[in-house]
């Protein structure tokens, strides 16, 4: 049975996180509304994100500065941004976004929603990996 969670974002500098076999459910917070995580590395594994909503950017995850985000075996469902840029996945200035066999659901409000949203993100993998959500969501790469 799932245990809701609730998850304040921590910033953690240079260093390497592991999160495996986790459900967030209902989480909330400004940036990352289940895991935020700046400057390091993160492996985030069989991991499922519910109704995670946050207050600015990245529904589900946020990730800033110098940033290897791993995402293997993760789902992340009905997740919001306030603001509705990365209502999913929202990343800033990071070296590598990579999502393996992953699925993002019904992320955003009206299908007008920026659902992956990766600003200055040097790779962005999503291998074997699928986003459905309403007609107007985007993906944004830049």
């Amino acid at each position: 049975p799932s245990i809701p969670v609730l998850v304040e974002p921590k910033w953690n500098r240079s260093c390497y996180s592991s999160l495996q076999d986790i459900t967030f459910l209902r989480t909330a917070g400004a940036y990352g509304g289940a895991v935020a995580i700046r400057d390091g590395a993160c492996s985030i594994r069989n991991v499922s994100i519910f109704s995670a909503r946050a207050y600015v950017y990245g529904g589900a995850v946020y990730g800033a500065g110098s940033v290897e985000l791993n995402l293997q075996s993760v789902v992340i469902e009905n997740t919001t941004s306030d603001i509705r840029i990365g209502s999913a996945l929202y990343t800033e200035s990071i070296a590598a976004l990579n999502m393996v066999n992953s699925t993002i659901l019904s992320a955003g409000i009206k299908g007008e929603d920026n659902i992956v949203y990766a600003l200055g993100t040097a790779s962005v993998s999503l291998g074997n990996s699928s986003v459905r959500c309403a007609a107007g969501s985007t993906l944004q790469y830049s």
